[in-house]
């Protein structure tokens, strides 16, 4: 980072967030052989079709649809680990493991979509001129946005299909820990035009609460609420039915046998700007604090008891790991 941009950056620490101008993604698709010229060229006009090609995105907000494609070797993009793919690439065959061992090269396009109209149905439509390309050359998807790899079968599901008004935000992102389990930050909101969000002072132990509140403030930020410095959460603003009957599933009701104290689905956080740090994503994190303080497990502990409510020795609601966001595949 130059230091005309740390200064910048450090000057907006305690502003108002900023707007996310746009959604962005990345998808690459491995090739099993060389990619072939006719296949890139058929991708480059189905995205052109949508988005205007140009050589790289804007840094500030598109005024409309954009993207960028290049063809490189895959040494050059990056291998994948093996040992990784049993997080990020569950979905994959043996035939999948073995395009990507021995891939010579990879098609890389980037999107930046315009705040006008519906970002989920633009992605949509890149994402399934990603599939059409990949299933021309038997080649396997990646969503670089949340560093996962997929068989086409499952693209087509989860980026493709999926991508309904009625899909639930805690299936499109993943929850990034820090090294020492204390931190957290979203990833994958940013396709969504949405801010990637962010908590100090959490532990593993509280994954439930903590990815239930950051989908909270999503699907409100998702429907229109302007999220300035002091945000007030309430479930009850939230409109989509399948967001809302997740979140209620999670409070605890006055009244309820296994409640050791009710939740009232409503509470007040403070927002502010933070510098991505290293390994986490680029561009607008918004970190929660509550009463103003940042990194208190004892204010976040509070403030979770308070949206939620506290189970006492019964179970929490079953939230399978996948759509927890661990694991890579949602």
């Amino acid at each position: 980072m130059s230091l005309l941009s740390a200064l910048l950056t450090l000057s907006t620490q305690n502003a108002p967030p900023v707007v996310v101008p746009d959604a962005r993604a990345t998808v690459a698709i491995w090739c099993p052989a060389e990619c072939p010229d006719d296949q890139v060229d058929a991708l480059y006009a189905a995205l052109d079709d949508q988005h205007k090609m140009v050589r790289r995105l804007p840094r500030r907000g598109a005024t409309r649809p954009v993207a960028t494609l290049q063809v490189l070797p895959a040494d050059a993009w990056g291998r994948w680990d093996p040992g990784a793919l049993g997080e990020y690439g569950e979905t994959l065959t043996d035939a999948d493991r073995d395009v990507l061992a021995k891939s010579p090269e990879v098609v890389v396009f980037s999107i930046a979509i315009d705040p006008m109209g519906d970002a989920q149905a633009k992605n949509q439509r890149a994402n399934l001129a990603a599939l059409n390309f990949a299933e021309a050359v038997g080649g396997v998807p990646e969503d670089v946005a949340t560093g996962e790899v997929y068989s086409r079968e499952a693209w087509a599901a989860m980026r493709v299909d999926a991508l309904g008004p009625e899909i639930m935000l805690y299936e499109q992102f993943t929850l990034l820990w820090s090294p020492e389990g204390d931190r957290v930050v979203t990833q994958g909101l940013r396709k969504l035009g949405l801010h990637e969000l962010a908590i100090a002072g959490v532990s593993p132990e509280l994954a439930g609460d903590v990815i239930t509140t950051l989908a909270l403030i999503a699907a409100l930020e998702r429907e229109g609420k302007t999220l300035d410095r002091n945000v007030t959460l309430r479930i009850s603003e939230v409109q989509g039915l399948p967001d809302r009957s997740y979140l209620e599933a999670w409070l605890v009701w006055p009244g309820q046998e296994q409640g050791g104290q009710a939740g009232t689905g409503e509470a007040q956080v403070t927002l502010r700007n933070r510098v991505p740090g290293p390994g986490e994503p680029p561009g607008p994190i918004l970190e929660l604090g509550v009463n103003g303080e940042y990194g208190s497990l004892k204010a976040n502990a509070a403030l979770f008891d308070q949206l939620w409510g506290w189970r006492g020795t019964a179970a929490a609601p079953p939230v399978d790991p996948a759509a927890e966001g661990w694991g890579g595949v949602q």
